[in-house]
């Protein structure tokens, strides 16, 4: 569809009250345009397809009243932008927004700013991907330690349910030098962030884990939560897939499985390659994995 093509869709159903961006837009103009108004909008998902042509959704569209917001596989360049919009926006739009939802998106390297925080006030069910340096739990603890030292409320003073997608958690990577009786950077991270909010007041009521891993990390969340004798009820969902396609606004159909499948698949084969070229240096230069599996009676 082009980008005219889905201004005049969007233009006939001003009454819309559930929007499911999952298709291609084609960017054939840039001409500005006067933002259709969706004053019903309450859930919106956004598939990082939409955006990839450069699209900037919220320069077509105005929801100010939106409650649901999705992202699914969003870059990097186009998730800084609608953060900024979203700051930008604040008090006139997303103050209802009460359910924010992050598949797949790639944070970038910059830290997220504080102001998109304050633009989003309601948010009390998130959902995230676990990846290297989740910036936005990282910017939530910073945000937290600040309150504490000013005795203020702490940002998303609503927050009580958080989702971690876990399938992109790898662990202490080998060769860091880290003792295995101690929490990975991320987990720690995640661990002082629940921590924070225990000490402000506003506990998290449910932190739940999704992912094929996603036992093996609830265990070692625990462990180490235990060590700074805190506590937050968790969960581990036991049908992960079903579930995983729901906080994505999908119907567990067979495309859709076969989409998500993919998608682990192709992180877990990121996660392998970074890992042997991790390992590479101190392997001798003869090393040979096929020679290794065979002495080791592994099916080749």
């Amino acid at each position: 569809m082009t980008r005219e093509g889905f201004y005049r869709t969007l233009s006939a159903c001003p009454s819309l009250s559930t929007l499911h961006l999952r298709g291609f837009v084609e960017l054939a103009s840039q001409t500005p345009v006067f933002p259709v108004h969706l004053p019903h909008l309450r859930e919106l998902i956004v598939n990082g397809r939409v955006l990839a042509n450069g699209l900037r959704l919220f320069d077509i569209i105005s929801a100010p009243n939106v409650e649901i917001l999705v992202l699914e596989n969003v870059k990097a360049h186009a998730l800084a932008w609608i953060h900024r919009y979203i700051a930008c926006a604040y008090p006139h739009a997303f103050q209802s927004l009460h359910t924010l939802r992050y598949i797949r998106c790639d944070f970038g390297g910059v830290d997220m700013d504080v102001h998109f925080l304050r633009a989003t006030p309601a948010v009390s069910d998130l959902v995230l991907s676990v990846d290297r340096h989740m910036r936005l739990i990282r910017l939530l603890t910073n945000s937290d330690k600040q309150a504490a030292v000013c005795g203020c409320p702490p940002m998303w003073p609503n927050l009580r349910t958080i989702t971690l997608h876990t399938q992109g958690y790898s662990g202490n990577v080998v060769g860091t030098g880290v003792p295995l009786n101690e929490p990975s950077p991320t987990m720690a991270l995640i661990q002082e962030f629940v921590a924070c909010r225990n000490i402000l007041g506003k506990p998290i009521s449910v932190l739940r884990f999704k992912g094929h891993n996603a036992s093996p990390f609830n265990n070692e969340f625990l462990w180490g939560l235990t060590q700074m004798k805190q506590y937050v009820a968790t969960e581990v969902v036991q049908s992960p897939m079903p579930a995983m396609l729901a906080d994505g606004g999908y119907v567990a159909d067979w495309g859709a499985s076969v989409d998500a499948y993919s998608a682990q698949l192709r992180q877990f084969l990121a996660q392998m390659s970074l890992i042997r070229q991790q390992i590479s240096p101190v392997l001798p230069p003869n090393f040979n994995i096929q020679h290794l599996r065979r002495r080791l009676g592994v099916p080749t």
